[in-house]
C-alpha cells in the first residue's frame, strides 16, 4: 500500500501571493462600492492597509456628518458591498 501524501502549505508563499494580488481585487472592489455609495447621494472613500498580520485589507468608510446615522439605521456600507458581493466583518483596530 503507497504511502499517504503529506501537504504542507507554505505560508510565507501565501502571504507573499496575497500582498501582490490582492491589493488590485480589493481597490477594484472598494471602488465599486463606493460608486454606488455616490449613485445612492452619500460621499464615500477608502483607505488601502494591511492588517497586523501583513494580509491586506481595505476600509470603506461615508465621510459625512449623516454616515455613520445612515449606516446605523439603514446599512447603506453593508448594503452596497452586499451588492458587489462581499461579506463584511467589523474590524477592530489595536
Amino acid at each position: 500500500m503507497a504511502a499517504k501524501p503529506r501537504v504542507r502549505l507554505n505560508r510565507s508563499g501565501v502571504l507573499a501571493l496575497m500582498q501582490r494580488a490582492g491589493p488590485p481585487l480589493l481597490r477594484e472592489k472598494a471602488e465599486a462600492v463606493c460608486g454606488r455609495l455616490r449613485a445612492a447621494g452619500y460621499q464615500a472613500d477608502y483607505e488601502m492597509r494591511q492588517d497586523r498580520n501583513g494580509r491586506p485589507v481595505v476600509m470603506v468608510a461615508l465621510t459625512e456628518a449623516r454616515g455613520l446615522t445612515a449606516q446605523a439605521k439603514d446599512g447603506v456600507v453593508t448594503k452596497a458591498a452586499a451588492m458587489e458581493g462581499l461579506d463584511i466583518n467589523r474590524y477592530y483596530i489595536r
